[in-house]
């Protein structure tokens, strides 16, 4: 009974602390984003400041916890809340900052990196040999030809008995545009 008064007491005056440490946290957050200089890569430095400022945070709110609570205690001090609140303030605080140095004209993000793509006269098959031109040149031994799973028709009995046989044939290619490679 006596610790269960303990620890009420114990849970008003950790609410105050974790208050005092979310504040200093973020003036220890603001004097990191102070020391970074605007560059293309702002809000990368940004996010490393933020996760930085957050693993020292939950560090020093884990000493603030009272050891040996029992699990039937009202009171159960717990990091995630305020470790989820601050993360999303600092976020919230780099988004504003980072909007202001664009409004402002002192931050351009990094330009994106073109794709060059080259097409030539003196090179007609940019892209490797084309089978309808030389098929000859191609590789594909047995690809071409289709082979029913049965090794004879696609169309079973059943099929031809309800004379819904025309879904289950396959257009072949013609003689001239295939090349049997063996």
């Amino acid at each position: 009974d006596l610790r269960e008064e303990v620890y009420a007491e114990l849970a008003e005056l950790y609410g105050a602390q974790i208050e005092l440490l979310h504040k200093a946290s973020f003036e220890s957050f603001r004097k990191g984003l102070s020391t970074l200089r605007v560059s293309p890569n702002l809000p990368s430095d940004m996010e490393a400041v933020v996760n930085e400022q957050t693993s020292m945070y939950v560090a020093a709110a884990k000493k603030l916890c009272a050891h040996g609570v029992p699990a039937s205690s009202t009171w159960q001090p717990s990091t995630e809340a305020g470790k989820a609140a601050f993360r999303s303030s600092m976020r919230e605080y780099c988004a504003e900052r980072l909007q202001l140095a664009r409004a402002s004209g002192q931050f351009r993000p990094a330009p994106r990196k073109g794709v060059t793509l080259g097409f030539h006269w003196l090179l007609p098959k940019p892209f490797g040999n084309d089978y309808r031109l030389e098929p000859w040149q191609v590789h594909a031994e047995s690809d071409l030809v289709y082979t029913p799973t049965d090794k004879i028709t696609d169309v079973s009995r059943e099929d031809v008995k309800t004379g819904d046989w025309r879904r289950s044939v396959v257009p072949n290619p013609t003689g001239n545009e295939m090349i049997y490679m063996n």
